[in-house]
Order: C-alpha cells, then structure tokens, then sequence
C-alpha cells in the first residue's frame, strides 16, 4: 500500500510486474513507454541492443531501421523471427544479416524487401521455413548456402530478374522453383 512516482519513463512490462507485485500500490509514471514484443525474446534482446534503448524497442523505431547490419550474424540462439515484416523500412536484407544463425527455423519477411544479400542466411542449416514476398527482385551470392532444412514445394518468385552463384546451394528440399 502507498503511492509511488517514477519521474521518467518506465516500460509497460515493468509497470505490470511491479502493480502484479504490490496491487494496493497506486503507481503514476511521467512516460510509459511501449516496447514491441517479439515471440523469441533472443530476437527482441538483438533488436534491443541494436536498433533500441538496450531494453527494448518500439514499433516506431523498427519501422525507422533500413539496414541490419551485423544485428543478427553468427547469433546461434534465435530460432524465428516472424515479426521481421514490422521492419518497413528495409529495402533489402544485407549482406551477411543472417549469416550463422544456425538455429534460426522460421522467418518472415516482409513485401517491402526486393533484395537479399550476399550469404544473407548462408549455413542456417535448421532453417525450415521461410516467407518470402514475391516482390524479391534479386537474390544474392549464396544468400541460402546451406540451407539444408529447407522444405518448399514452390519457392513462387515472379519478379525475379537477378539469382547470383549458389543462391540455394545445399537446399535439397526445395521441389519447385518458379520465377519471372
């Protein structure tokens, strides 16, 4: 019981767990902030220390992000990111971005990107599932490298006009391709 005032900001999360702690408590904060929460929290921990305060991220900053850089290479403990899509400012998945996550399993991106980079997801060997806009116009050199978990009926890529060296080397388990 009492009263507590957090002159600042302080997330919602941790508005919740302090009110679920001390429900008598009446609590007042200058700012709330809200943070994007993303299934795995080892994407949201990468996307934090990168692109955020440390802490956490909001939906404004993520839309603002228009390159990843090395935010996720050689990062062996995130298993999806469907939320990837939320990054509208991204045009083009860089080159390395995802290079070495060899627990990633599932990704999301989003129709805004046209390009994937270079060794993009080379030796994401647990990688299984992938959504790909059909808007992708060019796939880098090796961008899938290794790729051995991947099952695709019909990887469906109509705008397509530029598939480098080994794009999809090692991706047995794609049946189908259909392009522009």
């Amino acid at each position: 019981e009492g009263h507590l005032h957090i002159a600042g900001s302080a997330s919602q999360g941790a508005i919740n767990m302090i009110q679920s702690k001390f429900p008598a408590l009446v609590l007042t904060v200058d700012q709330i902030i809200n943070y994007f929460e993303f299934a795995d929290k080892e994407v949201e921990k990468a996307v934090a220390l990168a692109f955020g305060d440390g802490i956490g991220t909001s939906i404004v900053e993520i839309e603002k992000v228009t390159d990843l850089g090395s935010a996720f290479t050689g990062n062996t403990s995130i298993v999806s990111f469907n939320e990837l899509y939320e990054f509208t400012g991204l045009s083009s998945i860089s080159d390395n971005a995802f290079k070495g996550c060899s627990s990633l399993q599932e990704i999301e991106i989003g129709a805004n990107v046209k390009s994937i980079g270079n060794s993009a997801f080379q030796g994401d060997s647990a990688l299984s599932s992938i959504n790909i806009s059909e808007d992708i116009g060019s796939v880098g050199s090796g961008a899938f490298d290794g790729c051995s978990s991947m099952d695709i009926e019909l990887l469906s890529l109509p705008k397509i006009t530029k598939v480098e060296d080994n794009s999809f080397r090692g991706c047995a388990s794609i049946r189908a391709f259909e392009i522009g």
